[in-house]
């Protein structure tokens, strides 16, 4: 225990250190034997890791979902999820994570810098080509997101995925959705059952097919376990949870590609002009 005390100036401080077990433990009264005076300060400071409590949380489809302690640098995934009753049937273990708290929390220089490019009018077309295709990956990624494959650690048994948890880890294992999202231009955009074996074309036609200013070779296939944009052709047929997005034409100025034309057409006039006067010199 500390005490701080004001010296006869009213300015000048001091430290006293008391061992507060042999005040407690004599049978005299505490305040005859260190006596308080006016405007002490007492500091009583925690023991350093004192009984301090390592948690994780899981969330989703487990039986017991909820914060479970840890002992740091020993449990295991596999231990936390046994401990917490193991995956409902509804568990889709293809976009299970686990995401770190502390590297969740610790920034990025070169995405915060392309953040500010990108919030700047013109800044996108600023980057080169691997900046931006560095700002479109970091943009959809977690972060803190864990790289642990769920399927083989549990389905196939493969111990190498089974990480070491640390305090504040989150686990979510998401419920099984047995649907395919079509967004963006098509005439009835949402949600629609998944059909075993059936490829982009069959969805977009559920959807009510393309919509007038459909942007059509530009549609993408989202993969709901890895987020990779694929084309159409690349891909024989869908799987749970993949997205097809259609964007919309790009707009057209009309009137300045008139102006523009005209623009060339009265150069190239005026060019033929002064080729068949310097011809006729």
């Amino acid at each position: 225990m500390e005490v701080i005390r004001f010296e006869e100036d009213g300015k000048t401080r001091k430290c006293i250190t008391i061992d507060l077990r042999q005040i407690l433990e004599a049978k005299a009264n505490p305040g005859e034997q260190f006596p308080l005076q006016p405007d002490d300060q007492i500091f009583i400071r925690p023991i350093p890791q004192w009984h301090l409590k390592r948690l994780v949380r899981i969330d989703g489809e487990v039986k017991y979902p909820g914060l479970y302690v840890i002992e740091e640098g020993k449990t295991t995934l596999s231990q936390i999820i046994e401990k917490a009753g193991g995956f409902t049937k509804d568990a889709l273990l293809d976009k299970a994570e686990v995401v770190r708290w502390e590297a969740s929390r610790t920034p990025d220089p070169e995405f915060e810098r392309l953040k500010a490019m990108a919030a700047v009018q013109g800044g996108l077309q600023e980057m080169t080509p691997q900046e931006y295709e560095y700002f479109k990956v970091k943009s959809r990624e977690r972060q803190g997101t864990m790289s642990v494959d769920f399927r083989k650690l549990f389905v196939e048994g493969d111990l190498s995925e089974d990480i070491v948890l640390k305090h504040g880890d989150f686990i979510r294992i998401p419920r099984r959705w047995e649907t395919v999202t079509v967004s963006g231009q098509v005439k009835r955009p949402g949600l629609l059952p998944y059909e075993a074996g059936k490829g982009p074309g069959f969805y977009i036609e559920q959807a009510g097919g393309y919509s007038w200013n459909a942007n059509k070779g530009g549609t993408r296939v989202i993969k709901g376990k890895t987020g990779l944009w694929l084309k159409p052709g690349k891909i024989e047929h869908l799987e749970p949870g993949d997205a097809i997005f259609v964007p919309e034409k790009p707009r057209r100025d009309w009137w300045q590609l008139a102006r523009d034309t005209s623009t060339i057409l009265g150069q190239l006039a005026t060019f033929i002009i002064v080729a068949r006067s310097v011809a006729g010199l």
